[in-house]
């Protein structure tokens, strides 16, 4: 039994792994798709830095300096925080048993920024020059892929702003990220919480979910996914089904819709939906982001919510909780 569950933890930690190095490859090209919000750039912060530590096997030090009402930023909430999260982990790794790293905020009439700082094994002039090419690492095959500064930089091109490399060998390092500062309306700004509460993980629960996807492992874990989250699930592996489903459980609160699928695919699956229902609560979901254009127009034009595969309980949560009622 320990060698199965063993065997499980492998093989989800290798899809991790192939997940985050497609999505470091979209984000150093700029064709991921990108969802612009204003948020809080301390909460992101906070939420990577308490992500690292619990999961560092290293006795690092962690301490943030965080400006009390810092502007918030516009762009991908999760872009810049899969940008954050690279930055921390090759910090980490440079840094021995004992070292530290220290996130600081702040913002100015130029911007808004953020110094990660570490005490680890520096860089020398070559190293640094190429510290954002891609596939470029210090470290041992096997243990890094060479994409997370890349991909960080990318991310930041993506969002206007800038990043910058101070180090030297024996010194540590520091990353500086700059965002432009954004002009907010404040006659049409609303305030919306943005701490999880015990509420959000209830939000499905008791609810009747139509999920949609060719794929049939896909199709199986996300039925387990929802029914571990307390919701009644219909599947579906194709549009037709889809569409004959909903017209036939008119008590349904949710649609989970694959966006790439043979026959009737996702875009024409949400027209026959909204035709039937125009409200109906819809997250589009596809693991191909590169049409930015089309998810954006549909996320628009039909107020539906998008979520990456592979996603997380998490994840999908946060994405029901912007569309139902």
């Amino acid at each position: 039994c320990d060698g199965g569950f063993e065997d499980i933890d492998n093989i989800t930690a290798a899809c991790n792994r192939g997940a985050q190095l497609t999505g470091s490859l979209l984000g150093f090209t700029r064709k991921s798709n990108v969802t612009k919000e204003m948020f809080s750039l301390n909460q992101v912060i906070q939420s990577v830095l308490a992500v690292t530590e619990r999961t560092s096997l290293k006795e690092v030090r962690y301490e943030s300096r965080l400006e009390p009402n810092l502007p918030e930023v516009e762009g991908d909430r999760n872009q810049i925080e899969t940008a954050l999260m690279n930055i921390c982990l090759n910090a980490h790794d440079a840094m021995s048993h004992d070292g530290k790293l220290t996130v600081t905020t702040y913002s100015d009439s130029d911007g808004i920024w953020a110094l990660i700082s570490d005490t680890g094994t520096g860089m020398d002039d070559d190293v640094r020059e190429r510290a954002f090419e891609p596939f470029f690492t210090t470290k041992p095959v096997g243990k890094g892929t060479g994409l997370g500064l890349a991909m960080a930089y990318g991310v930041m091109q993506s969002h206007n702003g800038k990043i910058q490399l101070q180090s030297s060998p024996g010194e540590g390092t520091t990353v500086t990220l700059w965002f432009p500062q954004v002009k907010v309306n404040l006659k049409v700004q609303k305030f919306e919480g943005n701490v999880a509460t015990e509420m959000d993980s209830q939000i499905l629960s008791g609810r009747k979910v139509l999920l949609v996807d060719d794929e049939p492992l896909v199709l199986r874990a996300g039925v387990r996914m929802l029914t571990t989250l307390g919701c009644t699930v219909l599947a579906a592996d194709s549009g037709e089904k889809a569409v004959e489903m909903f017209a036939a459980n008119r008590d349904i609160s949710l649609i989970l819709l694959d966006l790439i699928m043979p026959g009737m695919d996702g875009t024409q699956t949400l027209q026959r939906i909204r035709d039937i229902d125009e409200k109906m609560p819809v997250i589009l979901v596809s693991g191909y982001t590169q049409n930015i254009e089309r998810v954006s127009a549909l996320r628009q034009a039909k107020e539906c919510e998008f979520l990456p595969k592979p996603y997380s309980p998490t994840a999908l949560v946060a994405s029901a909780r912007k569309v139902l009622p």
